[in-house]
């Protein structure tokens, strides 16, 4: 499905659009151990098709945090911090406001109806998206191996706060019922995490308001 949608507009368009997300630039943000991400040499239609999925780039998980900031929040690019008194510091316009909400609605139902379903803390309305990938081995890619990762923000209606948690070649579990994605087996360790915070950070829990 998502090499379909890439397919529509080409590997051209593609790749100016994570140009502009700033997936192929180091983060601005000043520590030595902050690494610039890898990115094929030509860009064809074959990297097209498995950028798409999720393929092809690695990139550290503060770009991708900053990617998944830059549409939910308000469309504009967005540049990380690690001070809370830093100002915020907001690029070019990336997205319209009607992208956002549509986003965010999608994420929403990735939580109540989708692969997501264990990171949805009763009345805090989480948002998400789970990804699980195979892992390189010796320089090619293991079935047997996975990264498993999950982005989640709250509350939808005006985030505050995301999320990221990644988990290096999870295992199959019976409390996981076998299963060793990103759903089953990073969204519950997520889910705890909100749980305790989201009180202390002062987010009205909506099922009490």
């Amino acid at each position: 499905g998502a090499i379909k949608i890439a397919e529509k507009f080409g590997p051209k368009i593609q790749r100016e659009f994570f140009e502009k997300m700033g997936l192929f630039e180091r983060p601005s943000l000043p520590l030595p151990e902050v690494s610039r991400p890898y990115v094929p040499r030509t860009w064809n239609t074959t990297n097209m098709m498995s950028a798409s999925y999720g393929y092809g780039v690695a990139m550290s998980p503060l770009q991708l945090l900053e990617a998944v900031a830059s549409i939910v929040e308000n469309g504009h690019r967005i540049h990380a911090k690690i001070l809370p008194n830093m100002p915020n510091e907001y690029g070019e316009r990336i997205f319209s406001q009607k992208t956002v909400q549509t986003v965010r609605r999608l994420m929403r139902m990735v939580v109540t109806d989708g692969t997501a379903r264990k990171v949805n803390v009763k009345g805090y309305n989480v948002f998400a998206k789970s990804g699980t990938a195979q892992a390189r081995t010796n320089g090619k890619y293991d079935k047997n191996a996975r990264m498993a990762v999950l982005v989640a923000g709250f509350p939808v209606e005006e985030p505050k706060y995301l999320i990221l948690m990644m988990l290096d070649n999870p295992q199959p579990t019976k409390e996981t019922a076998g299963f060793a994605t990103a759903g089953w087996t990073v969204a519950p360790a997520v889910a705890e995490i909100i749980s305790h915070i989201a009180p202390i950070l002062g987010i009205v829990n909506a099922e009490v308001a």
